[in-house]
């Protein structure tokens, strides 16, 4: 599966597809499960660390949920929950719209002023 873009694009579509799919709310770990299950991720790509010690995998699904909830499909609200806005939930996601979230919002970070 290759996407331009960050290396967490390509997880974009496949977290709004498994939190419709889970009834549009779920707990972190069950939506990286059912990813990982529907994608077939192999067990040596889920068990691949990084330096802090966390699971690859898991950190390129949380960076995509982060910028989900920055476009607002996921509600940031509740910690340890990851639900669907009703945009969310109406909203079609795709790769190209996935792009379009990213660049969007990595141009609104460059944008902000630095603080001392």
């Amino acid at each position: 599966m290759k996407t331009k873009g960050p290396e967490f694009a390509k997880w974009i579509t496949p977290l709004v597809e498994a939190l419709k799919q889970m009834g549009g709310s779920a707990t972190p770990k069950e939506v990286i499960m059912s990813i990982a299950k529907s994608r077939a991720i192999s067990k040596d790509i889920l068990e691949v660390t990084l330096p802090s010690g966390a699971k690859r995998f898991n950190n390129q699904v949380q960076w995509a949920r982060q910028y989900l909830a920055w476009e607002g499909v996921i509600d940031k609200s509740t910690r340890g929950h990851w639900k669907l806005t009703s945009y969310g939930l109406k909203a079609e996601i795709n790769d190209p719209i996935a792009l379009g979230i990213i660049s969007k919002w990595i141009k609104k970070h460059r944008r902000r002023p630095q603080s001392k």
